[in-house]
């Protein structure tokens, strides 16, 4: 017969999983939307508009990669979400910046 400690390990590792989980799908592709579009506006300075969101666009599918893979790379899942949160936030904030 197991033990309730046992037990409840087992659930924290399975909510571990399940938070990392969550982390890599909306997590990821959260942070991907902002940094795509804080991309495109900030290239948009400087080319033209189409050319922005382009390079935006392929820009993001290595953003959504590498926010995919130090997800699950992270120590914890609340490691992950912090870092997460933290260059979601920082792309928003570029994002406020410098759109028009």
């Amino acid at each position: 017969m197991a033990r309730p400690a046992q037990l409840s390990d087992a659930w924290r590792d399975r909510l571990s999983m399940l938070s990392r989980w969550a982390a890599v799908t909306l997590g990821a592709y959260a942070l991907t939307v902002f940094v795509t579009a804080a991309l495109s506006v900030v290239l948009a300075r400087t080319m033209g508009r189409v050319e922005a969101v382009t390079a935006a666009t392929i820009a993001s599918f290595a953003v959504f990669a590498f926010a995919s893979m130090a997800a699950f790379h992270a120590r914890s899942a609340l490691r992950a979400w912090t870092w997460l949160i933290l260059f979601a936030g920082f792309s928003g904030l570029i994002l406020t910046i410098f759109s028009e």
